[in-house]
């Protein structure tokens, strides 16, 4: 027979989860109020909403593959413009070359022929140059500083290690290149983490369409998994629902990830370590670097770390992070990314570190 006290259990469990559902029930009007009050402000603001395209990589005609998620479109021309409050934040026109890659029109003209050295800017947004003429843009400007090498910009808006090493293994990006030496340069940021782990707002922006790896303790060997959103499409659709809410886009845009953790930084430079063995086996050089963009340093001592366990080079450049953060010049207004003054500022800062390198015959790219 029953105690009185094992028969109260279930009435008691029965009891919190009616509780639950009504605390649920009274949340649910205060939630939607908050998503109307945060709809309202976007709108207000425009911080975020493109006239022209939306503020996703599809909006650049991307072309989608199952191999690398997307891929900018060859040989055209593509304009974005973005107005906030009222006022236009940029207007400009992204050219693309054959190969995808953004190019300077003048600075790249053919007529010009092969120069000594290649100067290959491997990254995202950040390198492509988003919300900046070509000639603005951080390689256009260090191109321009060092007139005997060519700048290859394979920057693209939410690339990160992952988009990055996959590029490598699909295509040989020798054949790409003319000049015979020269040096590959990744640029950093804490955000390319969000990239390789798939977190809430990498998701969002990228719309499930993310190159994932996973690194095999058995095998001790880094595997190409496959899209996210191929990969795992019921998980997907969980935090696609998730996304649908801007209030949990603002206050878990990491989630489920924990960006400063050892997974998440481990997969990361065992991402970059692995570019940087196939520009060695592609190019036939050791020069591949890493640089860590000054507002974005978050991550920057825990990730070297780990870079420096597997042997991948950082290029310090003279630059203070606090310098960026404390000068929103150096930033769009209504918006994260450099414009002219932060790219040409960061131009700067590499095209030094650049020159004061040994002068070999093969230019300044020698230890």
């Amino acid at each position: 027979m029953q105690s009185e006290a094992s028969r109260s259990k279930p009435r008691k469990a029965w009891k919190r989860l009616g509780s639950m559902a009504f605390g649920t029930l009274l949340a649910l009007p205060m939630l939607a109020a908050v998503e109307g009050v945060l709809a309202g402000v976007e709108r207000f603001m425009g911080g975020q909403f493109f006239e022209v395209a939306e503020a996703r990589p599809h909006s650049f005609r991307a072309t989608w593959t199952r191999n690398l998620g997307w891929n900018f479109a060859a040989s055209r021309v593509d304009h974005r413009r973005l107005a906030a409050g009222g006022r236009v934040v940029f207007d400009v026109d992204y050219e693309f070359d054959t190969y995808g890659r953004r190019v300077d029109p003048d600075a790249n003209d053919p007529a010009t022929g092969v120069r000594d050295n290649y100067l290959m800017f491997l990254g995202g947004s950040f390198t492509l140059g988003h919300g900046v003429r070509a000639e603005e843009s951080m390689p256009a400007v260090v191109q321009s500083k060092m007139p005997n090498s060519r700048v290859y910009n394979y920057g693209g808006v939410g690339y990160g290690p992952s988009h990055l090493l996959r590029l490598f293994e699909i295509r040989n990006l020798r054949e790409e290149i003319s000049e015979p030496h020269g040096i590959a340069i990744y640029t950093y940021l804490d955000d390319h983490l969000e990239i390789v782990a798939g977190s809430l707002n990498a998701l969002h922006w990228s719309r499930g369409l993310l190159p994932m790896y996973a690194w095999e303790e058995d095998d001790d060997a880094l595997r190409y998994v496959g899209i996210f959103k191929h990969v795992w499409p019921r998980r997907f659709a969980v935090l696609d629902g998730l996304n649908s809410s801007r209030l949990l886009r603002r206050m878990a845009d990491n989630f489920p990830v924990d960006l400063t953790g050892d997974d998440t930084l481990r997969l990361a430079a065992r991402e970059i370590r692995a570019i940087a063995d196939l520009y060695r086996e592609q190019f036939d050089s050791e020069e591949f670097y890493v640089a860590f963009y000054p507002h974005h340093q978050r991550t920057k001592q825990a990730l070297r770390r780990e870079l420096e366990r597997h042997d991948v080079r950082v290029l310090e450049l003279d630059l203070p992070e606090t310098e960026f953060d404390l000068a929103s010049h150096f930033l769009l207004p209504d918006d994260w990314h450099p414009n002219r003054l932060g790219h040409r500022k960061m131009a700067e800062a590499l095209t030094a570190r650049l020159s004061a390198r040994a002068e070999a015959p093969q230019s300044a790219y020698q230890n």
